[in-house]
């Protein structure tokens, strides 16, 4: 039996691309950021956008990039945003975050943060950010922005770098006072194409997601015994529960792109996610059209609906429904098309 549509009236999560322009050349960039593009939403055309969303009753509102730092306008929207949305956050990489941006953003009514933090060693976190120093520039971020009284939350994609490491980093972030670490795994799109070495193999995933496994325990989220909130992914969760399907699980790792969450790109493109949003795939743009008609449009619609579970590879699966196919961009990076099991899914899939 076919299980019903799982879209919301309105996205829970908006992901807005504030800027291209990046001061990191990441190995594992999943956007290839770097320059800066040109087009971009003027801060009335923002302004209007926190109408919208306010509008739509959306909870979160995640300024990114690129690094958003690296763009003044946020500075005039992040107030608005602030005072008319529950939840608005900042991610960057850190190296910005002197103590008079720390305040700037206080002064924006600003209080979630999150830090990228890609090792608990300055070499690996190094590397991987291809930056000397951007370790010390996370920590110090991290430390300031925490004194300064910001909730502050980081977010680690694991790579054969540092895998091996989890527990390391976790304890990092307990001794620093973060509230939250997010580990994720390395999208196969963007920088991160031309690196295939940094792709962990079944086994590497399936330690570090046993790692994982050893701090939340039997669900995605939960406070550990160091009392931060850990953030699996569900592809992550899953790598460690091999026997788990979504059938015996309160959740599945089904793709939320334009279900719960969506992306604007900086021009104002709207997009299933902000990876997808990079490799083309748009759902329209603010710039002609409202958002709640975009999302209830009929192109948004063919995106949610658009992966065949009853042709190809995914056909025979039992857990096809609860999957669909695992990550979108990662499909359609590898493959042209959104038909195919998702080549992350290593360890998962049983294809």
């Amino acid at each position: 039996m076919r299980p019903k549509q799982n879209y919301l009236s309105a996205p829970e999560t908006v992901f807005y691309e504030v800027t291209t322009a990046c001061n990191y050349k990441c190995m594992h960039c999943f956007g290839d950021y770097g320059r800066k593009q040109h087009d971009t939403l003027t801060v009335s055309e923002l302004f209007s956008l926190v109408d919208q969303l306010a509008a739509m009753n959306v909870f979160r509102l995640i300024f990114g990039g690129g690094e958003p730092l690296l763009d003044d306008r946020i500075y005039d929207v992040i107030p608005y945003a602030v005072s008319r949305l529950p939840f608005v956050s900042l991610s960057t990489n850190g190296h910005l975050a002197t103590p008079d941006v720390i305040d700037r953003l206080k002064d924006c009514g600003l209080k979630n943060v999150q830090i990228s933090l890609d090792s608990a060693e300055a070499d690996a976190h190094d590397c991987l950010r291809n930056r000397p120093g951007a370790f010390d520039h996370a920590v110090q971020a991290i430390q300031r922005f925490n004194t300064a009284g910001f909730r502050v939350m980081t977010s680690t994609v694991v790579t054969t770098l540092n895998a091996h490491e989890l527990d390391a980093i976790i304890a990092l972030c307990d001794s620093l006072g973060v509230v939250q670490c997010k580990f994720l795994p390395l999208g196969l799109t963007g920088r991160a194409l031309e690196h295939p070495d940094l792709w962990p193999e079944k086994s590497v995933a399936q330690a570090a997601a046993s790692v994982l496994r050893d701090h939340v325990g039997d669900s995605v989220w939960n406070t550990p015994r160091t009392g931060i909130k850990i953030a699996a992914d569900p592809r992550l969760w899953f790598k460690a529960h091999p026997d788990k399907t979504p059938s015996n699980v309160s959740c599945t790792w089904d793709c939320e792109a334009a279900r719960t969450c969506i992306g604007i790109l900086t021009d104002g493109r709207v997009v299933p996610c902000v990876p997808l949003g990079r490799l083309g795939v748009t759902m329209g743009s603010l710039r002609e059209a409202p958002l709640q008609e975009i999302w209830q449009s009929e192109n948004a619609m063919r995106l949610r609906n658009n992966v065949n579970m009853e042709q190809g590879e995914c056909a025979s699966c039992d857990l096809r429904f609860g999957c669909r196919g695992g990550c979108k961009a990662n499909v359609l990076a590898a493959t042209g098309t959104f038909g195919g099991p998702d080549p992350d899914m290593r360890g998962i899939c049983p294809l």
